[in-house]
């Protein structure tokens, strides 16, 4: 082979790989909750944001989610009524549903290309409430691939090979209520406190006595 010919083989081959390797980095679909990490109190409710965010198109599937139930209690998922999902293909859990993992499903009917939806969406609305109490108590909400009903998530272009999804987590931090002074301790810091100020009058009344 002269070396030119090997010269536009190889530059043609790298020039393929770098156009694979483009279009492998270009395409990224996630599964995200946000906000990433928030701070609470016992007994308060946590609202957490479900977002598909998908360079590949998709026609639908599933995940599981998963959370800390030491720290946390399921509330209710609701769907984003503009997330422009078929209902039929819904499935999410009952409110207050006790079952940990639980699975979320969506899906979206298109009869005309692409046959289904990329972009970011958000799928609709998680909420917990928070229940242990002490600083520094970090809960985990975390989402996975569902591998059975709704099952994995399925694109246009391959019918037969689920498609590759990253799934995303967020960590809630529940932190101890501010500390409520206890009946004696109010009382002794009131007691004090007047005695102070009656202080400045009682030394007036020794100095004009």
């Amino acid at each position: 082979m002269s070396a030119g010919k090997f010269s536009l083989s190889l530059f043609a081959s790298i020039a393929a790989l770098v156009i694979l390797s483009a279009s492998q980095a270009a395409a990224l679909n996630s599964i995200e909750l946000t906000p990433a990490t928030g701070t609470v109190t016992a007994g308060d409710r946590v609202n957490i944001s479900l977002t598909m965010n998908f360079d590949d198109v998709t026609s639908g599937g599933g995940l599981e989610v998963s959370y800390d139930s030491l720290g946390l209690s399921f509330v209710s998922f609701s769907f984003d009524p503009a997330y422009g999902g078929f209902a039929g293909f819904e499935m999410a859990p009952a409110d207050g549903d006790s079952a940990n993992p639980f699975s979320i499903g969506f899906g979206f009917f298109a009869t005309a290309p692409p046959f289904g939806v990329s972009g970011q969406k958000v799928i609709g609305t998680l909420v917990f409430e928070a229940l242990a109490s002490g600083a520094g108590t970090i809960s985990t909400i975390s989402t996975s691939a569902s591998n059975l009903v709704p099952g994995p998530f399925y694109g246009p272009a391959d019918l037969y090979n689920p498609m590759v999804v990253e799934f995303g987590s967020t960590q809630v931090m529940v932190a101890s209520p501010a500390p409520i002074p206890e009946p004696s301790t109010a009382l002794l810091l009131l007691v004090g406190l007047t005695g102070l100020s009656a202080f400045p009058n009682w030394v007036n009344r020794s100095k004009n006595g």
